[in-house]
């Protein structure tokens, strides 16, 4: 038995015959949207609603839950796609973990039951426990010849490390470095923008020294060679974990690692 259920069939409309329009035609909408016209069929029946259809429905609209719950470091820390936010772009690069997401916990997260620090230390295994999917966080943009190394241990089923070392091999200026960072322990989740005076020293301070260490290897009169990241000592007791997307010259440069507490 069918469900009946108004929808719209979308199309990207190329057209000179077309152009710019975005009035009605017969059951045809038109409408512009970033450059480009798009057309809308109203349709009366719709069939995709077998079980596997629901299944996907209910990990996207997990994955869209997760990515509100870190919106703050995404606008942040994401490129825009070519037609799509930041989130979009989100969810896009994780598209292969986010569905691992446990929806209970995130439920529980929404409900207040949860501590939020609690529940991403959690997704992105950092806990002691070890008991949750490897939640792998995708940011990057323009990385051109940039490395990110990561090194120490590496937090089992995690893609953290305890040190990560970005760099493109060649001299760098302070003025030009940003560095858009979340850090999260049980209690507490911060998300910031930290940029560097000509010494190396960070210019401003929102609270990531409670997690996160940030070295500018080399850093002298307004140059430096390369930015080090690790576990605070101040979280070195404590469970943590650091998102972080290095931003230079106006491009985020890093990609997926995340810095979290060592192994037992």
């Amino acid at each position: 038995m069918f469900n009946f259920k108004t929808f719209f069939i979308m199309a990207v409309i190329n057209s000179l015959a077309i152009g710019n329009g975005v009035k009605s035609a017969g059951n045809i909408t038109y409408r512009r949207t970033r450059g480009r016209t798009i057309a809308s069929q109203r349709i009366t029946e719709n069939k995709s609603n077998t079980a596997a259809q629901q299944a996907q429905r209910g990990k996207f609209k997990v994955m869209t839950q997760f990515a509100s719950l870190m919106s703050a470091f995404i606008d942040k820390a994401f490129d825009k796609t070519k037609y799509g936010s930041q989130r979009n772009n989100f969810i896009k690069q994780n598209k292969e973990t986010l569905p691992d997401v446990n929806p209970t916990q995130l439920l529980n997260v929404q409900k207040g039951t949860t501590p939020l620090g609690t529940f991403f230390l959690d997704s992105l295994n950092i806990t002691s426990a070890h008991d949750a999917s490897c939640i792998s966080v995708y940011s990057y943009g323009s990385a051109g010849s940039w490395i990110v190394a990561p090194s120490g241990t590496q937090v089992t089923k995690s893609n953290a490390y305890s040190q990560i070392d970005v760099s493109n091999g060649e001299q760098l200026e302070t003025a030009k470095l940003k560095l858009v960072w979340m850090t999260i322990t049980n209690t507490e989740v911060l998300t910031g923008v930290t940029t560097f005076d000509e010494t190396g020293q960070p210019a401003d301070n929102d609270g990531y020294t409670n997690v996160l260490g940030v070295e500018l290897v080399g850093a002298s009169a307004g140059y430096f060679n390369s930015v080090k990241l690790s576990v605070s000592e101040m979280a070195a007791s404590t469970e943590c974990a650091a998102l972080f997307a290095v931003v230079y010259d106006g491009k985020i440069v890093t990609s997926r690692y995340c810095i979290g507490q060592k192994s037992a």
